[in-house]
């Protein structure tokens, strides 16, 4: 029998009733206040993890410190900025490795040397003659402090390390610039004019050297560019021998010139000196043209920060100025063996740059490489002999 009762229910009752609201705003508010809770939460924690969470791609600007802190180890020479991998050329061939991997070649080895038995020969009489100009800043800026002493410091003892190391029939000149005037403004257009070749290309007199370089001061301004000129007139009448000009500078050109612009019309005009440029501890803004300088002409771009980063540098530079000697008294029997060696890898290195287009991009360096080679084979198809100079007057 079914029941009489029937329970009423109201559906608008207090509950669930728009006139009774403090339930839902209580919801309400306790979920706004989780949402500022977990986006300050984030906010907190964002710091913590992006250490972690990604890595920091350093920019150029930032590996422009060069100064190392105490926790790293100790230095060793590198080229800076990161040298472009088409211009490594780790056995010393003009080729550069990535090229000589294609080649089917080993980018350690020169294998045309190898081919004719050279290498780690005791040196006998050179067969050769190798021209060195040392350009040596004198600017103000070498008198800048950086560790273990000022620029100017570090350079001399080092130069005075190199010349005693120097191999028997080694010619060098000294040529300093900005060793005049002051950096006051005034004394701009004296400064920048002051380029001199203090000590004559030829034979080595150590006494001599080390008292000009002694007298060296850090002054005026620093006219970079107007010293690569001068320090290639110095080589005038030279020309079928090895030349270098070894820059060591504290900055960039401040009078005006352009050292990157100045070396490639340099080049275009025929010239095939080699200029390595040592930069002591210099600012971002002036490496770039100094390594274009080097690059244009098949030298090196070495950073010196550090005196112990110095003399790592010098030692590899001894090192080159040796092996030079002991190849050109390898090939003196061995030279026509070895000049058919290199025409063949220049063939082969013509024919693949053009197919590839590398020619295109590398313009500055396909031009350095041939006529490296060019000048190469010049100087080996007639045995050079050293010959008398007279001794430089500084």
């Amino acid at each position: 029998m079914a029941s009489k009762f029937s329970p009423k229910v109201d559906l608008k009752g207090p509950v669930l009733s728009r006139a009774h609201p403090e339930p839902r705003r209580r919801v309400e508010g306790l979920l706004l206040a989780l949402w500022l809770l977990a986006t300050l939460g984030c906010n907190l924690l964002a710091p913590l993890g992006d250490s972690f969470s990604r890595p920091v791609t350093p920019t150029r600007k930032a590996r422009a410190t060069l100064t190392p802190t105490p926790t790293q180890g100790k230095p060793t020479p590198t080229l800076y900025p990161t040298p472009d991998p088409s211009l490594t050329d780790s056995d010393g061939d003009l080729f550069p490795d990535e090229v000589e991997v294609i080649m089917g070649n080993d980018p350690f080895v020169n294998e045309c040397l190898q081919q004719v038995g050279c290498g780690g020969t005791a040196v006998l009489t050179p067969s050769g003659i190798m021209n060195v100009v040392i350009a040596l800043d004198a600017s103000a800026g070498m008198g800048g402090e950086i560790p273990s002493g000022t620029r100017m410091d570090l350079a001399k003892a080092a130069l005075s390390q190199y010349i005693e190391s120097l191999p028997p029939g080694t010619n060098v000149g000294l040529l300093f610039y900005g060793h005049r005037g002051s950096r006051e403004e005034s004394d701009k257009a004296e400064s920048c004019a002051a380029i001199d070749l203090v000590y004559r290309v030829g034979p080595v007199d150590r006494v001599t050297l080390k008292a000009m370089l002694s007298s060296a001061p850090s002054v005026g301004w620093a006219p970079v560019a107007g010293s690569l000129l001068a320090a290639q007139q110095a080589l005038s009448g030279r020309e079928m021998q090895t030349n270098r000009i070894l820059l060591i500078t504290s900055g960039g050109d401040n009078c005006g010139g352009d050292p990157c612009q100045v070396v490639k019309e340099m080049r275009q005009s025929g010239f095939t000196t080699t200029i390595d440029v040592i930069g002591l501890n210099l600012d971002y803004s002036a490496i770039e043209p100094l390594q274009c300088v080097a690059n244009t002409t098949g030298g090196v771009y070495y950073s010196a920060p550090t005196a112990d980063e110095l003399a790592e540098i010098w030692e590899a530079l001894q090192w080159r100025e040796n092996h030079w000697f002991e190849t050109e008294s390898c090939l003196a029997p061995s030279r026509d063996l070895y000049l058919s060696c290199r025409q063949d890898e220049l063939s082969q290195f013509t024919e693949w740059a053009d197919s590839t287009g590398w020619t295109q991009d590398h313009l500055d360096q396909f031009a350095a490489i041939t006529q490296a080679l060019a000048k190469e084979q010049t100087e080996l198809a007639v045995p050079l002999t050293p010959t008398p100079m007279s001794t430089p007057t500084p």
